[in-house]
Formats: structure tokens, sequence, C-alpha cells
């Protein structure tokens, strides 16, 4: 039996919504969905956006970054018609890179890898 383990690869989501009207409620509305999805949100709500960490919640949904990202932005879209950029990454600075060269609509994954993070920079 291996006794030593990787560590988990970290997953940091930014998220920024694109509603047709911005109001306090949606917001709320907004962020309970991702709530559902993984309890670690950090809301910004100056920018319509909000960080999210997903490595925990990756495990419990059983699903990849790509899978966990896609089915978030079903949700939004599905419950309350807006459409998110959504950037994914192993920290909160390539995360935001990744969402601020994401239109709305798409989503841009970077693995924890440094080769793909060379590639993305």
């Amino acid at each position: 039996m291996n006794t030593t383990s990787r560590p988990r690869p970290r997953a940091i989501l930014r998220i920024h919504f694109h509603p047709a009207e911005q109001t306090e409620e949606l917001y709320g509305q907004l962020l309970a969905v991702v709530d559902g999805i993984s309890s670690r949100v950090e809301p910004l709500p100056a920018d319509w956006s909000t960080y999210v960490d997903l490595t925990g919640a990756l495990t419990y949904w059983g699903r990849d970054v790509e899978g966990l990202v896609a089915v978030l932005r079903l949700r939004l879209l599905a419950l309350h018609g807006v459409q998110c950029s959504a950037g994914a990454g192993p920290t909160r600075s390539i995360a935001a890179m990744a969402a601020d060269a994401t239109p709305p609509g798409a989503a841009t994954v970077v693995r924890d890898d440094p080769y793909e993070i060379a590639a993305f920079l």
C-alpha cells in the first residue's frame, strides 16, 4: 500500500455574472446557485463576480473542473437566464486572468500543470 499521496490540485474559479439588469436581489440569488455547488464562496459584488474554491467540490460531485464549471454555468442560465464568463486555475490570480480573458457564455480552465500555466501566461 502506498502511504504517500499527492496533494489534491487546487481549483479556484472566478466567475463574472452578466445579467441584463443588476439588482441586489438577483446577485444574492446567483450566489445561492454558486453556494449549491461549493460552500467556499467569496462574493465580489462591486464587479458582479465571485471567487469559488472548487477543490473539495470536485470530489463531492465526482467531476473534473470543466464538468463542474459547465454544470454551474448551466444552472445560472437555466434558473436565472444569466450568462457568465468563468476562469479556473490553481491560484486566484490565474483564475482571475482566465475569467477576464473569457467572453460571456464561455469558460477557460488552466490546469495545475507548469507547462499549461506557462502556455496560458
